[in-house]
């Protein structure tokens, strides 16, 4: 390792790790970001180690800096400033409504950095890519993580790492939420779907790994969820707490392969899971709130060293009942190390003035307090040692998408004479508006039951004349109305096009799909290339289907 005979707790250490960890992974890190950034940790936050850091600060400014916070607004306004400037916040979390443009952003992240310039935050934002961005318009797009799953390709995975990495860091944000290490064994997850790589641990891990390292090869923090990975269960803790029943010798074999993987990779931070783990941890308590899973498991058993970030405190599947104070102070005291306290200005407040009691009465120790500040504070000295880079601007997205579509089912259907006697029932957007079919029948995100009613009756017609359906869906909404159509027209040749989730098949022996696993515009254009010919489907399936009736 780099500068091994420096203090552990010293700048240029910091740095070297991280570093020593890009510069030794077996992608295309440039030699030139490794070199810089050794050299911006001569100047990172002077030569104050961190222990010195730490006596320097008020009881007020250690407790902020466990809190990740967000915001209202798109500008420097009192509240942030108070934020940044006055508390200290250890991080702030920007979502789309905080966004505008990219140089509003850029405004916006260099007026905290300057704000924030005695003990800097944590400048970060959800960029999974698919369903999950918060920058659009001209911000690089990349396809889901299932779209990524479905190419098998670390090649690609870094190189979509970097594309998102560096056009974040061209923007001044330090870390990336992302990837999503959970694996989708539970068909019906609602909050999961092509957010992940897919169903199998060894696949997830390889991918995740190169995405994180293609992240910190832009400068970027990579902070990889939801630890210890909840894809098994149904429920979306934004709205319930979702249960994973399966006991530790599943979860050490299946879900906490992808984890270990990048832990032993060296990476720097992760974000907990919400789900609870009855068969673990012996009570119906979330991940967040368990010390069996964040102390015992991430960090005894894993050797995890690096920043440990609750999921949003706001989430309905903790009791909320509580307080978001008392949640926050049990999340820390079961090893996280920062919580996303979002919320209003009153919410967040609470929550700070919350665990000053609790330090001030001694119900959270100063020895775990200044366990969390190390790791927090030698993770600022990595992140503050980076500079930006300029947006990567290579087509990796359109890559993906081409790559990752996958056919299923009777792929002798395709090729498609799409030119007459189409008929089209999905939704808008590029798929419909470059086929150009004979009929169509446009169905809304979630068609009512009279919506779909209508819709079947007037498909029932014009089927009897289409020489095939082409068929498309986001959802299970439209699925299902899909599917019905299909069962009422057997002898139709049914091209169906999923831009969802990859357990909605229409088979039979007239029948194929085509999976995408997303319906940003490249994939949809994808799909209709295979459609047509255009382009060979050589994406591999990155779940497992089962078997057809």
């Amino acid at each position: 390792m780099l500068c091994a005979d420096a203090e552990t707790d010293s700048a240029p250490e910091c740095i070297a790790t991280l570093v020593g960890y890009a510069c030794t992974m077996s992608f295309p890190v440039r030699s030139s970001v490794c070199v810089l950034t050794l050299m911006a940790a001569r100047v990172a936050f002077g030569f104050q180690s961190v222990d010195e850091t730490i006596a320097a600060m008020s009881d007020a400014e250690k407790i902020a800096q466990l809190l990740f916070v967000g915001f209202d607004g798109r500008t420097m306004n009192r509240d942030l400033t108070n934020l940044v400037k006055a508390r200290r916040v250890g991080g702030i979390v920007l979502y789309a409504e905080n966004l505008q443009s990219p140089e509003q952003v850029r405004r916006l992240t260099r007026a905290i950095r300057e704000e924030g310039a005695a003990l800097p935050p944590f400048i970060a934002v959800d960029q999974e890519g698919g369903v999950v961005r918060r920058l659009g318009g001209d911000f690089p797009v990349v396809p889901s993580a299932m779209s990524i799953g479905a190419t098998c390709s670390s090649d690609v995975a870094f190189r979509a790492g970097y594309a998102v990495g560096s056009g974040l860091s061209s923007l001044g944000f330090t870390m990336n939420f992302a990837p999503v290490l959970d694996l989708l064994s539970e068909p019906e997850n609602t909050s999961l779907g092509t957010r992940a790589f897919g169903d199998d641990p060894h696949l997830a891990a390889s991918l995740g790994a190169a995405f994180i390292a293609g992240h910190e090869a832009a400068g970027v923090i990579s902070v990889p969820k939801h630890f210890p990975g909840g894809g098994g269960a149904a429920d979306d803790p934004h709205h319930a707490l979702p249960s994973v029943m399966i006991d530790a010798e599943t979860l050490r074999r299946r879900e906490l392969v992808p984890f270990r993987h990048v832990i032993e990779e060296g990476v720097r931070a992760l974000l907990s899971s919400h789900a609870a783990f009855p068969r673990i941890t012996g009570s119906n308590v979330s991940a967040t709130l368990s010390p069996v899973i964040m102390t015992n498991l991430l960090r005894e058993e894993l050797g995890f060293e690096g920043v440990a970030i609750s999921d949003a405190l706001q989430m309905k599947a903790l009791d909320q009942s509580r307080g978001a104070g008392p949640l926050a102070l049990q999340a820390i005291l079961s090893g996280s190390d920062m919580v996303l306290a979002l919320g209003d200005v009153h919410a967040r407040e609470a929550v700070f003035r919350y665990l000053q009691q609790a330090y001030a009465d001694g119900r959270l120790p100063k020895a775990r307090l200044e366990a969390s500040l190390r790791r927090i504070l030698a993770l600022k000295r990595l992140s503050a040692a980076f500079a930006a880079v300029p947006p990567d601007g290579n087509s990796i997205g359109e890559e993906i998408a081409r790559r990752a579509v996958t056919v299923v089912g009777r792929a002798s259907l395709l090729p498609v004479a799409t030119e007459t006697r189409t008929l089209y029932i999905g939704p808008e957007g590029n798929l419909l508006r470059r086929l150009q079919p004979t009929h169509r029948v446009v169905l809304p995100r979630k068609p009512s039951l009279v919506q779909a009613q209508n819709a079947l009756v007037t498909t029932r017609a014009a089927a009897r004349e289409a020489r095939v359906i082409i068929a498309a869906a986001t959802n299970r909404e439209q699925y299902d109305l899909i599917r019905r159509l299909h069962t009422e027209t057997p002898s139709v040749p049914f091209v169906f096009v999923n831009l969802g989730s990859p357990h909605r098949i229409i088979r039979g022996r007239s029948a194929c799909t085509i999976l995408t696993y997303g319906d940003d515009a490249a994939s949809q254009n994808a799909a209709l290339d295979v459609v047509r010919g255009e382009l060979q489907a050589s994406g591999t399936l990155p779940i497992a289907l089962p078997d057809e009736p």
